[in-house]
């Protein structure tokens, strides 16, 4: 294998450590932010859309709101709680 030696300022070569520390400190951000995805319980989806455990289990069934099981426990991320919440929003109704 040819080797071949490169010779850079210090200038360059601390803007190439600046550039790279930058980009660390970005990927252990996205990492923190990936593991602090809330969690929610059966009991609280239930109570949060005022819904019948019943319900609840249909809602699973169907794949309505996507959900992770452990065991016999379900947990929903808070995030896709809130997307399903905002895509039923209903809008205004104006009367005519």
């Amino acid at each position: 294998m040819n080797e071949q030696i490169m010779i850079i300022s210090n200038k360059q070569w601390y803007e190439l450590i600046d550039r790279i520390t930058k980009i660390e400190e970005s990927i252990n951000s996205s990492d923190k932010n990936a593991k602090c995805d809330e969690l929610l319980t059966s009991k609280e989806v239930v109570r949060i859309l005022g819904i019948s455990d019943k319900t609840w289990q249909n809602y699973r069934n169907k794949g309505i709101i996507p959900f992770s099981q452990i065991g016999r426990k379900i947990y929903v991320r808070k995030e896709d709680l809130e997307r399903y919440i905002c895509e039923h929003r209903i809008s205004e109704r104006r009367e005519i």
